[in-house]
């Protein structure tokens, strides 16, 4: 029986040597590219759309929606998401000119804590610093007639650095 066991024993360890390696430490995103669903709702916004600049290659775009006005319909929306390495990490960057837009992006129990200003390279802007319905972090900013929402499971410096590319 102890023969048997070993046996076995040796036949799965060489089985889990030979199964392919995993993408520890590599980004395992699939990245899509915005760029045309940027161009289109920049065009149809009646506000201006921001979007993120040099952002790096630990941030890959791993998804994006957007809502242009038609068939009645007045809402303008641009949400893109963002998973980031080190540390892992998924953040979010949503804008829109809809009623309600800070509730839908955070929760009906949000919370807005406090104001914080975030550094660019236009200088310094200011972000209402909020806490969504499951406590994490979150940056809004009233642009024009629309919101900005930064938000996701990220840490503020996070959220800060992805508020910090926009324009």
């Amino acid at each position: 029986m102890v023969r048997t066991t070993v046996v076995f024993g040796v036949l799965i360890v060489g089985l889990v040597a030979l199964l392919p390696k995993g993408h520890h430490g590599s980004n395992p995103a699939k990245a899509v590219d915005y760029a045309g669903e940027l161009q289109i709702v920049s065009k149809r916004a009646p506000f201006h759309v921001v979007a993120p600049h040099g952002l790096g290659d630990k941030w890959t775009p791993t998804h994006v929606r957007i809502a242009v006005p038609q068939n009645g319909s007045t809402v303008t929306t641009f949400d893109l998401g963002f998973y980031v390495e080190a540390p892992e990490a998924y953040v979010h960057l949503g804008q829109s000119d809809a009623p309600n837009w800070v509730a839908s992006q955070l929760g009906q129990s949000a919370r807005q804590s406090g104001g914080v200003s975030v550094r660019t390279s236009a200088g310094d802007i200011a972000y209402q610093s909020w806490t969504d319905s499951d406590g994490r972090p979150a940056l809004v900013r009233p642009e024009g007639s629309s919101t900005i929402v930064v938000n996701g499971r990220a840490t503020l410096e996070q959220l800060r650095t992805l508020a910090a590319s926009l324009s």
